[in-house]
């Protein structure tokens, strides 16, 4: 029987960065993703399909290293943080990109930040790792890993002799 394990969750990276930045003092809320994956097999394939709303297929990176594989993202949408000096929160922040000054605005509530995460699957040795293919289509990843054919169940006929 096959299996394929997710490692990833019990550490997350987003968890411990948070846990990082508040003992250094700055206990500011960091949003966390992780996105949700279904999985399955039959005879010639593994299947998955990642959910990844408001992403698209140029935030998405793929790895695959000793039967790991790896799905990395991140989306900035250049959150600027509140002058505390001025005591300004989060959703008060005066300050604006270059961007937004060019278009003649300003910000009066700004709450997107930064989107990322990675998920790691450990896949069983029958897999073909040279003809793995991804597709993205209305934010749903979908990635087919093949069997390899020597790996798949034979019936042997016998013979009479």
């Amino acid at each position: 029987m096959n299996t394929i394990s997710l490692f990833n969750p019990l550490f997350n990276t987003d968890f411990f960065d948070a846990f990082d930045n508040c003992i250094a003092g700055n206990c500011e809320s960091k949003p966390t993703f992780s996105p949700r994956v279904d999985v399955r097999e039959n005879e010639n394939e593994y299947l998955f399909d990642m959910e990844l709303p408001g992403m698209s297929k140029e935030n998405v990176d793929i790895s695959l290293k000793d039967k790991v594989l790896t799905i990395n993202s991140h989306k900035d949408e250049k959150l600027e943080k509140a002058n505390t000096d001025k005591k300004e929160t989060t959703k008060e922040v005066a300050k604006n990109d270059s961007k937004t000054r060019e278009a003649g605005e300003r910000w009066l509530i700004r709450e997107r930040s930064s989107i990322e995460f990675t998920r790691s699957f450990h896949l069983p040795k029958d897999i073909d790792g040279e003809n793995i293919s991804a597709t993205f289509k209305n934010g749903l990843l979908h990635i087919s890993i093949p069997r390899r054919p020597e790996t798949q169940p034979k019936t042997i006929k016998i013979e009479a002799a």
